[in-house]
């Protein structure tokens, strides 16, 4: 999108003729970040000579590549020329700038009256420009003068995220959402347009699945995430690998560009299986005061796919909650009878190092495969306990003495125990 800075109309006063040394230059601050495409500028000249124009900075130093093209005005010149950068330089946005033309000729510009020291001219001879600073007089003048600029548009959205994640491969729906950080050059510029693209090839040659078009939103900071846009294409299909992409238009309509793909895919993995149980207890959520040494458990089964069929398992036992101490026992994947999803599995029998009645606290999980043998999540840890006294990371209560006073039949005696008692802990 092409912008301007500078003034655009012709002024109301022709200025003074022109001496053969003089750089007119003029001070007009940009808008946009950009990349500058031409000077254009009001003559009015009844003869023939040669013209250029550059760019200063605002410490009136010459910017590197601002130098247009050179060119001979025709006989009768009496409107704008436009002088086309020979590099295109770019600009920042909210900065001054010295748009200035070096003439061979004498000349006829226009002006009105503009801010103090705006405007200067520099008497050199026509031939190289001077790398500045220029000199003055300053004037309070605004020249006709003006700069065209490409305004540079959001760049590539980055981070994109699919439910929250990177490239999904086991999502648990098929109604996506969908986000991405809105990066633009211009720091001030708002995000306000999406557009979304899902398609089964990655360079989206294949089948599209859903294209938004340019959507509106709530507005989007630079360097922001935008708020999470919910899929609204084509049915989607379960263990399909498909590719989205996305791009921001700011709050100029600047269009930006895509992002590269990312990819998801909807597979309805088993869930964490729920209502951990003890045969010995099967009341109880971690039971204590288990004597037999080989329990058996059972979970139930749980999966998206109401359809699913649970055909394997797999059963930790550990001696630590976070299943980093010792391990106990780990059945591996083990097959079993058809589960239905919802329902509880038959009970597995222990077949881990012997259990003893100690007092120990084991804590097992537990998860399963459907019968597309796609592994589910492993439960919430269950615990249990088994009967006896605990070892040394039970309770140690203090030494205490006991007295004991004499009876009706036995003689006064005092009695002094001094001994530890070890007694189960609250696990």
């Amino acid at each position: 999108m092409a912008e301007t800075f500078g003034k655009t109309d012709k002024g109301s006063t022709k200025l003074f003729e022109g001496g053969l040394t003089h750089i007119y230059a003029c001070k007009y601050q940009s808008g946009s970040v950009g990349s500058l495409a031409s000077i254009s500028v009001y003559i009015k000249y009844s003869g023939t000579g040669k013209i250029k124009c550059a760019m200063y900075d605002s410490d009136r130093r010459l910017i590197e590549n601002s130098k247009t093209e050179e060119k001979t005005i025709q006989l009768g010149q009496d409107g704008w020329m436009t002088f086309n950068f020979l590099t295109p330089p770019s600009i920042t946005a909210s900065t001054d700038y010295w748009l200035a033309c070096f003439w061979e000729p004498h000349i006829y510009l226009y002006k009105d009256a503009g801010s103090p020291s705006q405007f200067l001219y520099d008497t050199q001879a026509y031939n190289n420009w001077p790398p500045g600073p220029l000199g003055g007089p300053y004037l309070d003048w605004a020249l006709s003068i003006y700069a065209t600029y490409t305004v540079v548009a959001p760049t590539t959205p980055t981070d994109l995220l699919c439910n929250g994640e990177t490239n999904p491969t086991e999502l648990g729906t098929l109604i996506p959402y969908f986000s991405a950080i809105y990066n633009d050059p211009n720091a001030g510029d708002i995000a306000q347009n999406y557009r979304i693209q899902a398609n089964t090839a990655s360079d989206f040659a294949g089948t599209s699945l859903w294209d938004s078009g340019k959507t509106s939103m709530s507005n989007v900071n630079e360097g922001e995430r935008c708020g999470n846009i919910d899929y609204a294409g084509n049915a989607l299909t379960e263990g399909t690998t498909y590719y989205w992409r996305i791009k921001f238009w700011d709050d100029e309509d600047n269009e930006g560009a895509w992002s590269s793909a990312s990819n998801f895919r909807a597979l309805f993995t088993p869930t964490y299986p729920t209502d951990l149980r003890l045969s010995q207890c099967p009341q109880e959520f971690n039971p204590i005061e288990i004597k037999q040494g080989k329990p058996r458990f059972s979970a139930i089964y749980n999966d998206p796919n109401t359809g699913d069929i649970a055909n394997n398992y797999q059963i930790q036992v550990n001696t630590n909650s976070s299943f980093s101490g010792t391990e106990i026992w780990n059945s591996g994947k083990t097959s079993m009878d058809n589960l239905d999803e919802g329902e509880r599995c038959p009970e597995i029998l222990y077949q881990g190092i012997k259990l003893t009645e100690d007092g120990t606290t084991y804590y097992w999980r537990i998860k399963f495969w459907d019968d597309e043998d796609n592994e589910g999540a492993w439960s919430d840890p269950g615990m249990f306990t088994m009967a006896g006294v605990r070892r040394r990371d039970s309770l140690l209560l203090p030494t205490r003495g006991i007295s004991l006073e004499r009876s009706a039949l036995s003689p006064i005696r005092e009695i002094s125990l001094e001994r530890e008692i070890l007694l189960p802990s609250d696990n």
